[in-house]
């Protein structure tokens, strides 16, 4: 009796233990997901950043055409 509730502990333990291993690695790969994650939206705020800023300069380019009424009211007619 007492060696089969000391079978049945040691083969709860081992249980447990390799739980505890499946959930640590489980926490690496959602922190390595995490990191992955916060890479890619620095770049994409970086590259949002940098479009703003062509879009800027084209904007500015733009500006200094000049279209005539007469033009304008074609084209919102097509």
């Amino acid at each position: 009796m007492t060696e089969e509730v000391i079978r049945e502990i040691e083969t709860s333990s081992m249980d447990q233990v390799q739980v505890m291993e499946q959930i640590s690695q489980s926490l690496l790969t959602v922190s390595e997901v995490v990191q992955s994650n916060m890479e890619t939206a620095r770049e994409s705020s970086g590259s949002s950043e940098r479009l703003a800023g062509q879009a800027q300069a084209l904007q500015t380019e733009v500006s200094h055409f000049r279209v005539n009424e007469k033009e304008k009211q074609i084209e919102s007619d097509q």
